[in-house]
């Protein structure tokens, strides 16, 4: 990870990409990016500068605000975890002194689909047998997945994962069965 400091008035290169609204606003000035962005984007200043655009400063170090080097095993949300460390907006947590539950707050309904009721109206006059079109239904999945990971000192973080089908449901919760194994192999190595 690098630190980078920018002028609020630099418009990013990266806008579609990295979720700016195209400039970065006097709140965003440090921007900690992984290290693919971060290349770009400095990559692009430097650019910029030596071509005499923008009149600005930029430094660039090595960020020593405790964030693991190792690589991320998983990602929920915001909250990343590596063999060592959980990494939430909150905080870094070491692994094996946290506990992870999650609350589902998903809503399943079916209906039946538009593309039946069209059919049923299209084929009602030829043939009676397409209201078995009516029979037709949808599983829809809305809402979201309460995340939450319980740090030191009462310290806590939650996150909510939004679900839109039954598939994105599993795989939240199937991050967090992984996420809970990370951390028991963690308490058995520290146990041990």
């Amino acid at each position: 990870m690098r630190l980078i400091t920018l002028a609020p008035s630099i418009p990013c290169p990266m806008a579609t990409d990295c979720g700016h609204l195209g400039r970065l606003s006097p709140c965003e000035q440090d921007v900690v990016m992984n290290e693919r962005h971060s290349a770009d984007l400095a990559r692009w200043i430097r650019g910029s500068l030596a071509a005499g655009r923008y009149g600005v400063s930029m430094t660039m170090q090595h960020s020593t605000s405790g964030v693991p080097a190792s690589p991320y095993l998983v990602s929920i949300g915001n909250v990343y975890a590596t063999p060592e460390w959980v990494v939430t907006p909150a905080g870094t947590w070491d692994v094996g002194g946290v506990n992870v539950t999650t609350q589902d707050q998903t809503a399943t309904t079916t209906h039946t689909p538009a593309w039946a009721i069209v059919m049923v109206i299209l084929f009602i006059w030829f043939f009676l047998l397409s209201l078995l079109f009516l029979l037709a239904r949808e599983v829809r999945v809305t809402g979201y997945v309460n995340v939450t990971i319980w740090g030191p000192n009462g310290q806590s973080y939650t996150e909510n994962v939004p679900v839109w089908n039954a598939a994105q449901r599993a795989d939240v919760f199937s991050r967090v069965g992984y996420l809970q194994g990370i951390i028991g192999q963690q308490r058995a190595r520290h146990a041990s």
